[in-house]
């Protein structure tokens, strides 16, 4: 389960904290943001199903054809009703308003949403509109989540802030062709993973990287191995990462 703490000022800083207890700073859009991004995506979407409307209007095939024009009508409707779903959902979170603002929709542990967290944030926004409540929750919540964004555990931040950190980009284990770097990591026991863990994740500054060049020189001595790269944060990650895909690896 992610927990997240916020620090509230006029572009929130947010900071996410992950179930690997990674920091993940963000800043959240602001409300006028989202509120432009939006009516850009309304003037978007009015001219084209106005242009849609009058081409159906002049063509000459559906002449007379009402029940045929209707339906023509309102199956094009439904797909621009859906706009915020497809285009978010194929452009990594963002609508043409949402592009323009540089602003996206992103989880709130920095990775992209999958298509069910799309699909309730769009389900919940034909609520929100008419009822107005989005923009409520989205005015008193601290990181500016609307109900959908709360449901579907994501947050809208901005372009530039969206940099998911480097060690959390390496816990890759789990990836699909993922190649152990060190066997010998296979030897570690959990009790030493925990404490590599806690030093990956809950130390920071000076401190943190004290503890990760000690902490480095005892693994390589342990395990009788040296870092390819002489990098200390590198070579215990890439312990941590292969220490659990084989503890993961299904035989």
């Amino acid at each position: 389960m992610i927990t997240y703490l916020i620090n509230h000022n006029l572009m929130a800083q947010t900071t996410f904290i992950t179930c690997q207890h990674v920091c993940i700073h963000q800043t959240a859009a602001t409300i006028l943001q989202r509120i432009i991004a939006f009516g850009f995506d309304c003037l978007i979407l009015f001219f084209m199903v106005s242009l849609i409307e009058i081409i159906l209007n002049k063509s000459s095939f559906l002449y007379g054809q009402h029940t045929l024009y209707d339906i023509l009508f309102y199956a094009t409707l439904a797909l621009f009703l859906s706009y915020p779903l497809w285009t978010e959902y194929f452009f990594n979170g963002q609508t043409l308003g949402k592009k323009i603002m540089k602003i996206r929709v992103v989880c709130l542990d920095g990775s992209r949403p999958p298509f069910r967290a799309f699909m309730l944030r769009w389900t919940l926004l034909l609520v929100e509109i008419p009822t107005g409540l989005g923009i409520v929750f989205a005015i008193f919540n601290k990181n500016s989540q609307r109900i959908g964004d709360i449901a579907a555990g994501t947050a809208v931040v901005r372009v530039s802030s969206y940099d998911v950190p480097q060690i959390l980009q390496n816990m890759s284990f789990a990836m699909k062709g993922y190649n152990p770097t060190y066997p010998e990591a296979s030897n570690l026991s959990v009790r030493q993973m925990e404490v590599m863990r806690r030093i990956l994740f809950e130390y920071d500054g000076s401190e943190r990287e004290e503890y990760l060049q000690k902490l480095a020189t005892k693994l390589e001595d342990m395990l009788g191995i040296k870092a390819k790269d002489g990098n200390s944060e590198r070579f215990v990650s890439t312990l941590f990462n292969d220490f659990n895909y084989y503890a993961t690896k299904v035989v």
